[in-house]
């Protein structure tokens, strides 16, 4: 206490007021100890908790040979009290504030800190013992900077560096750190590294152990500075880790870890572990050669999705063999795992893809060396909700309970499951899954090989209940023995093949499977008893396969696309390779009472044969037909048919089992005073006789019999190829014919006539000819389709029918032809295009839809249309024309050189016409006498509208027609008719422009107008036509305007009559009918007549009766008196006025005047329209000097262009007017006038 006292006073009384004047003393002890230079700018002394205490400022360390190697800024250092009583200088703790540390290793792996060797050499081993000697070596707030050139790493920077350095008795060593990694690399790293060891020389060796505490650390960045166990090449770590080593390599490590992203390499020729995330605690160590890895509380997810919760696990590994432990073990996910575990490579391969799910309640598994001998591996396992997907060949099964236990010589396997799934796709057609299993399995190996024993096998589900018990010996090679035997309850017939071997023939099964629909089989046993390489044992001698069940209500489907038996009851039988059922059932409703199944050969044969016989109505027959492949190879002959009766159909067929299109097909069927009818095109037959032979080819027959189309009928059958060809011949009533098709006119066709068809059925499509010649036929019908008994005119229908289309080709004689294309649409099988050509020339389909072609040198329509009067007139048919709601036709071309409608002649006629809305048509025609266009609507009692660029009337009479009277009992249907015509000429002589406009007006037709203009006048009328029967009248009003009679009368054909002169008529008219044909004995009315400034012109004779009255030209011809220059050379008129009457076709007038510069004429009498006579007296005063002219213009047309014209001229030869001074008197016939003289008028 004494030393210490005095050393404490001196100190602090002495030492340090003066320790500036010891600092290079201090310093000089300090260098020497430390083994390099030291330098110290400032010193300052004092005491920290009750020890010297040193502040130094500017501290330096340079190398031997004076190079700066470290400097800080600022130390602080505290001394130990025993060494300083013994006079000797050590840091009870010594710290370096806030220094920046250069740490690095040299390519050479010297370690060097602030240029200072650590190892290797003596100096730096020198500084590194002095370090180890201090109590404590501390640095705060510091920073390090570690370059690493041996392993090519780049700069490490830590910031926030506080290490603490506490060195302890014997060797003993602890470093605390704490820095902050640069971002990214890691959290701020805690650390604490125990060691123990003196030499530095030999830091290589120091055993120790250091414990971390990390996070968020990227490992992949890290590997660059550190080596990193378990192969870890990349991830993100959390961990509270313990880490034992040796030098620099990682011995063992224990801790907490989670692991995010990271990829670990076990063993470089293992497949990488690609984790996504790994937690739980974990042990690793590394004792030589041997490893060890356990895990606690693992929660494991794979990149892959593969999942592992809540296992423990140990495994140990090594050259010698290695060991296994695990519990609680969920599998789902495992899958590939396996392959980046460092087992065994066998226990690899038998792992991988195996997708286990489940779980290892306990495993334990042991082996020797590396696991490839059989002999070196013991294990056992018990396991809940086990199931596993298997490659191929292995089975895949699951769920199932159980215990396994096993090594290389023996092993028991218990199993217990519910809804379980077994999939053995080598072995069975389908998986298979049970409500229930029980199996109980033990195996040995013996001197003699493999002995299996299945003792208690139970397997329920809805298709079976079965129990079984076997035995199996396998000797090392081939397939062994076995002794089988079992029984099945019940057993689902559409599930049979699934519980089959697929040794039996994966084509038979197959079959078996598609085949067996419905129904169960009963009571059934099995019996196998030999060696398997014999199964099925096809003689019978090497061992026993036997399976023997009752069916009930089963259905057999024996082919896709054929007709099912269904309700077999019987057996079903398989010995050895040979599968046999016996049974009755129905087919469509049929019964069947014996049919047979047979398979003969299961392993060998390549179709299943099906034989059975029944009898039943032929209907059900041609529906068995419909509902299997040879409708189609029959040509739709099934669907097609309607029988009546019943028939026998004997049926033996072969079908492959790959391939049930190839089905062969031996049958017949015996038609017994059947009816028949095929489609809607052919004919039915009755009393149908005969026996019809069918193949998968076709089909065949000969001599069949029957009656159709009130005839008998004979038929031959024979398939050539692929060509069904049916041959018929008879005898048919034409008229039955007709009305069975339901043509129209049939009642006009009569006799029968003899007839051949043939029918050729290709692969696809058909085609039908038929033949007749007609010549005991009639047909009542208009020239030119018409023909009497004894005419020859043969018939020839030909039809070829494809899958889209049907092509139809008629012709009868020379008379008719017709060409038509039929095509499926969206409301079924309709006429796309097709022509009906009648007279010269081929029909065609170039236009769409059903044209009408006329081509003649001659037609008469009126016998055609007095056809459609007298077909019209009949109920039936005017309900079925007022059904129609559209013509049939879409169009009619028309070219005849002579065409009679009406009783009139249409010459060198070209007409096309268009249907249009409601029956309606457009049309265009082109002719001597029309050229233009017209539209036609058969509404009420239709509507005409026209637009011509010529029109010529009258039409000339029809060779043969009647001549026209005037008969008012006859009745025309008048049309409403707007029409215009651009050059109206009548008797050849152009009247201008006609404009007509008429409508219906109930029972009457009303004129609205009626126009008549050319340039020389015009003709304005309107009127009205009363139909009521006997008693109809037309009523007509008009107005004539010309600014030219002359040239208005040359219109009319009467040229050269009248030279200038303008006038007006106006008048009304009536008379008894119809408009079309004016009655002269009931014609009444008025007119009104004013005409100026003309003159007549001398007048040839036969030109103008009446105009030559008028132009008194005859009187100078007649008379002794001398009027030569007053009319012979024509009279000249200023004026011309006068009204006249008519009544019942009589006109009478007493006030027609003539004035004129020689002459005043006055007409005075009547006139007989009908009888074309009169009975006039005419007043002639001559006039000396100047005189007045009067001018006369006449013209009265009809609201018929033609019927106007006509009557003009009869209203133009009327013997009006009278003479002046002169008086005559003029009767007789207007072509034969009578003139007598009366006498001189007196002063007037």
């Amino acid at each position: 206490m004494l030393v210490w006292g005095g050393t404490a006073a001196w100190l602090q009384w002495w030492f340090f007021p003066r320790i500036e004047q010891y600092r290079p003393a201090l310093v000089a002890e300090f260098s020497q100890r430390v083994g390099r230079p030291i330098g110290v700018d400032a010193l300052q002394g004092g005491w920290r908790a009750g020890k010297p205490y040193l502040a130094m400022q500017g501290l330096s360390l340079r190398s031997n040979e004076g190079v700066l190697a470290l400097s800080l800024p600022r130390a602080e250092a505290t001394l130990s009290w025993w060494p300083l009583l013994l006079g000797q200088l050590r840091f009870d703790r010594l710290a370096a504030i806030s220094p920046r540390l250069s740490l690095s290793r040299a390519p050479d792996g010297i370690v060097r800190l602030a240029g200072l060797a650590l190892n290797g050499g003596e100096g730096d081993d020198a500084i590194a013992q002095w370090l180890l000697r201090q109590h404590e070596i501390a640095i705060e707030d510091g920073e390090l900077i570690w370059q690493d050139a041996l392993r090519g790493a780049p700069a490490l920077k830590l910031a926030a560096l506080n290490i603490k350095l506490e060195n302890q008795l014997f060797g003993r060593h602890r470093l605390q750190l704490s820095a902050t990694p640069p971002a990214g690399l890691a959290a701020p790293l805690q650390a604490e590294l125990n060691w123990r060891g003196d030499d530095p020389a030999d830091w290589q060796q120091w055993p120790g152990r250091l414990q971390l505490d990390i996070a968020q650390l990227r490992l992949a960045d890290w590997a660059r500075w550190v080596e990193l166990p378990l192969g870890a090449q990349r991830g993100q770590l959390e961990a509270q880790l313990r880490l034992d080593f040796r030098g620099l390599k990682v011995q063992a490590l224990d801790g907490q870890l989670a692991l995010h992203e990271a990829r670990l390499q076990l063993q470089p020729t293992l497949r990488p572990l690609e984790i996504k995330q790994l937690a739980g605690r974990l042990r690793w160590q590394q004792r030589d050669a041997a490893h060890s890895l356990s895990l606690d509380g693992l929660r494991l997810a794979l990149a892959d999705g593969q999942q592992l919760n809540g296992a423990q696990a140990t495994l140990e590994w090594s050259p010698q063999g290695g060991r296994l432990d695990a519990g609680g073990l969920n599998l789902r996910g495992l899958g590939e795992l396996p392959a980046s575990l460092p087992l065994p490579a066998v226990w690899q391969q038998r792992l991988l893809g195996w997708q286990p799910s489940g779980r290892f309640e306990q495993l334990n598994l042991r082996w020797h060396g590396d696991g490839r001998d059989a002999q070196a591996y013991q294990g056992r396992l018990a396991f809940s909700n086990l199931a596993w997907q298997a490659p191929r060949p292995w089975p895949s099964a699951g769920p199932l309970d159980g215990e396994l236990n096993l090594d290389g010589q023996s092993g028991r396997l218990s199993l217990r499951g519910a809804r379980t799934r077994l999939d053995a796709g080598e072995f069975f057609l389908a998986p298979l899954q049970f409500d229930q299993l029980r199996l109980a399995l033990a195996w040995q190996h013996t001197a003699q090989g493999w002995q299996l024993k299945l003792g208690d096998l139970l397997l329920r589900n809805a298709d079976l209940q079965a129990q079984a018990s076997a035995s199996w010996a396998w000797p090392g090679k081939g397939a062994g023995y076995l002794k089988l035997d079992g029984s099945v309850a019940r057993l689902r017939a559409g599930a049979v093949a699934d519980y089959l071997p697929t040794v039996l023939g994966r084509e038979t099964l197959d079959w078996l499977k598609h085949s067996l629909v419905a129904g169960e089989a009963r009571n059934a046993r099995f019996t196998l008893d030999g060696p398997l390489a014999q199964f099925p044992f096809a003689d019978g001698q090497q061992g026993i396969w036997r399976v023997e069940t009752e069916t009930a209500g089963v259905q057999l489907d024996y082919a896709a696309g054929w007709p099912a038996v269904t309700g077999l009851d019987g057996k079903l039988s398989i010995v050895g390779n040979r599968l046999q059922v016996d049974a009755s059932g129905r087919i469509l409703g049929t019964r069947v009472p014996a049919v047979r199944a047979l398979i003969p050969d299961l392993a060998m044969s390549t179709a299943v044969e099906i034989d059975g016989k029944v009898q039943g109505p032929t209907a059900e027959f041609f529906r068995f037909i419909a509902q299997s492949p040879l409708e189609q190879s029959l040509h739709g002959l099934g669907s097609l048919a309607r029988a009546e009766g019943e028939g026998k159909l004997a049926l033996q067929l072969q079908i492959p089992f790959e391939d049930a299109d190839a089905t062969t097909v031996q049958g017949q069927f015996q038609f017994q005073d059947n009816r028949l009818r095929i489609g809607s095109d052919m004919p039915p037959l009755s009393d149908l006789r005969g026996l019809l032979r069918f193949t998968e080819r076709g089909l065949s027959a000969e001599g069949l019999s029957a009656h159709s189309l009130g005839g008998p009928l004979r038929a031959d059958i024979r398939t050539e190829g692929d060509v069904v060809q049916i041959i018929a011949t008879g005898r048919a009533e034409m008229r039955a014919a007709a009305e069975q098709y339901g043509l129209p006119l049939s009642e006009r066709i009569s006799g029968a006539s003899s007839y051949r068809a043939q029918v050729s059925l290709p692969a696809s499509g058909w085609q039908l000819q038929l033949d007749a010649p007609l010549q005991e036929v009639a047909l009542d019908l208009p020239a030119p389709l018409g023909k009497a008994a004894g005419e020859l005119r043969p018939l020839r229908l030909q039809l070829d029918a494809a899958e889209r289309s049907e092509r139809w080709q008629l012709a009868l004689g020379n008379q008719l032809r017709a060409r038509l294309l039929r095509e499926p649409g969206a409301q079924g099988w309709a006429l796309s295009r097709g022509e009906i050509r009648v007279g010269q020339g081929e029909p065609n389909m170039a236009n769409r839809g059903l044209w009408l072609t006329v081509n003649l040198p001659e037609l008469d329509l009126d016998p055609w249309l007095a056809l459609q009067t007298q077909l019209e007139s009949k109920p039936a048919a005017a309900e079925t024309a007022a059904s129609k709601a559209t013509n049939p036709l879409s169009g009619v071309e028309l070219r005849v050189d002579k065409l009679q409608l009406l009783g009139k002649q249409l010459d060198a006629l070209s007409l096309r016409a268009l249907p249009q809305a409601e029956a309606g048509w457009q049309l265009t025609a082109s002719g001597k006498q029309v050229e233009g266009k017209l539209s036609w609507s058969p509404q009420a009692r239709g509507r005409l509208f026209a637009r011509l660029s010529r029109l010529q009337l009258p039409l000339p009479a029809a060779p043969g027609a009647p001549n026209e009277t005037a008969d008012p009992a006859s009745k025309p249907v008048l049309p409403a008719i707007d029409l215009v015509a651009e050059d109206f000429q009548f008797r050849q002589n152009s009247l201008g422009r006609l404009v007509l406009q008429a409508q219906q007006q109930r029972e009457n037709w009303q004129i609205d107008s009626l126009s008549l203009i050319n340039p020389d006048g015009q003709l304005l009328a309107s009127g009205l036509w009363r139909d009521q029967g006997a008693d109809s009248s037309t009523r007509i009003r008009l107005a004539v305007e010309s600014g030219n009679v002359g040239k208005l009368l040359g219109r009319f054909g009467y040229p050269e009559t009248v030279q200038r002169g303008s006038g007006r008529l106006n008048g009304e008219l009536s008379w008894q009918g119809a408009p079309t044909s004016p009655d002269y004995p009931s014609l009444s009315g008025n007119l009104r007549l004013e005409a100026q400034n003309g003159q007549f012109a001398k007048i040839d004779p036969g030109m103008g009766r009446l105009l030559g009255i008028l132009s008194l030209q005859s009187l100078p011809r007649r008379l002794s008196l001398d009027f030569r220059d007053v009319f012979s050379e024509g009279f000249a008129f200023d004026r011309i006025e006068g009204d006249s009457k008519i009544v019942r076709g009589v006109l009478t007038t007493d006030n027609l005047t003539i004035v004129g510069p020689a002459a005043q004429v006055l007409f005075r009498g009547e006139a007989d329209v009908a009888r074309e006579t009169q009975q006039l007296r005419v007043r002639i005063v001559p006039v000396v000097g100047d005189s007045v002219a009067v001018g006369v213009g006449v013209a009265l047309v009809n609201p018929i262009a033609a019927v106007g014209a006509f009557l003009l001229q009869r209203v133009l030869k009327d013997p009006l007017g009278r003479l002046i001074a002169y008086e005559y008197d003029i009767s007789g016939k207007w072509n034969d006038p009578q003139i007598k003289r009366v006498g001189a008028a007196s002063g007037k």
